[in-house]
């Protein structure tokens, strides 16, 4: 819901990230209950499955952080752009500006590599 290319589409389509929003939570609530119900009658657990787990250590380091705290500002933005556009004299693409500007800090911050948005692995 909240990826750059959502938010460019909302841009094009002239509707804030609220109204985006307002359509995109019921209707992937919708489907992803359908989708759930779907896979359990098609492919059925055996109840006889053991799983095991391996713990991993994580850390939240410094790029956990600045990913997080990068992901807060610009979900942030597109909830209240239609409050902080005006301020900044910005009239259209609001949206669109949001989601470049978060690319550009996690690039600048050096959270991805350019090669990584480019290859699609980051």
């Amino acid at each position: 819901m909240g990826s750059p290319p959502n938010g460019i589409a909302a841009a094009q389509l002239g509707i804030s990230f609220a109204q985006w929003a307002a359509f995109g939570v019921p209707t992937v609530i919708v489907l992803l209950s359908t989708m759930l119900i779907v896979i359990y009658l098609m492919c059925r657990p055996s109840k006889r499955l053991a799983i095991t787990m391996e713990a991993e250590n994580f850390t939240f380091d410094g790029p956990h952080i600045t990913t997080v705290a990068i992901f807060a500002a610009t979900a942030l933005a597109w909830v209240l752009g239609e409050e902080i556009a005006p301020l900044l004299g910005i009239k259209s693409s609001f949206d669109t500006i949001v989601a470049l500007v978060a690319i550009f800090a996690l690039l600048f911050f050096q959270v991805v590599r350019w090669q990584d948005i480019d290859r699609g692995t980051a």
